[in-house]
């Protein structure tokens, strides 16, 4: 599964603690789902990724919507939404 952080929840000092994604019922997202956060750059036309953290969903809030809570990465995640970067969430449970 593949999902983008589309908003920052709770930070605590300079750490990203919560976050939302866009995924959710719809596409089978669960409570407890773990995923890997990748920092998306263009390089020479092309899509580098490199892995920043790890999210854990703690609730599904509707059909393409879950809380996620931040179990790595706090500090880069918040810095990367600040700046206004691309985030993208890929499962790792499957």
């Amino acid at each position: 599964m593949e999902a983008n952080i589309i908003e920052g929840s709770t930070t605590k000092k300079d750490k990203q603690k919560e976050v939302y994604i866009d995924l959710g019922k719809a596409e089978g997202a669960f409570e407890g789902l773990h995923m890997y956060v990748y920092q998306v750059k263009k390089i020479a036309g092309r899509e580098a990724k490199s892995q920043i953290g790890k999210l854990k969903i703690e609730a599904v809030e509707g059909d393409d919507i879950s809380r996620c809570k931040v179990q790595s990465g706090g500090k880069d995640i918040k810095a990367c939404l600040e700046a206004g970067e691309q985030l993208v969430v890929m499962s790792r449970d499957m």
